[in-house]
């Protein structure tokens, strides 16, 4: 993979996040991923993916913590909820990663820091 081929992927899959409806707080308990953001991979296509970057959204729950949600990006462009972390109490800053619950491909995460999860998400993609 290129430089430019990295820049393209991840230009595609923040538009395909940004032009989705950004959830906000007050409409459910974790906000809809995945299928329901558009560009994203089907459920089943995440067991064949090529993913070639991440992307991330970050989003507010409706008990006021806030959320970030990492996607894996595959050579097309589609997008793939892989990590979720929320924030431990409200307005804390300190966030807790973990794979999303869809995603079933990779080894588990469960840590506390940025940088682990950056580490996972590179070693996800090829």
């Amino acid at each position: 993979m290129t430089w430019l081929d990295g820049v393209v992927a991840e230009g595609i899959a923040r538009q395909a996040v940004e032009s989705g409806d950004t959830p906000r707080a007050g409409t459910s308990e974790i906000p809809p991923h995945s299928g329901d953001v558009p560009g994203a991979a089907a459920p089943g296509h995440a067991s064949s993916a090529k993913w070639v970057n991440f992307s991330q959204d970050k989003f507010s729950f409706p008990d006021g913590r806030r959320g970030i949600r990492f996607y894996l990006v595959d050579e097309h462009g589609g997008a793939t909820a892989a990590v979720l972390g929320e924030e431990r109490d409200t307005r804390d800053g300190h966030y807790t990663y973990r794979k999303d619950e869809e995603f079933t491909r990779g080894p588990p995460l469960n840590c506390g820091n940025l940088s682990g999860v950056h580490r996972w998400l590179r070693d996800m993609c090829v």
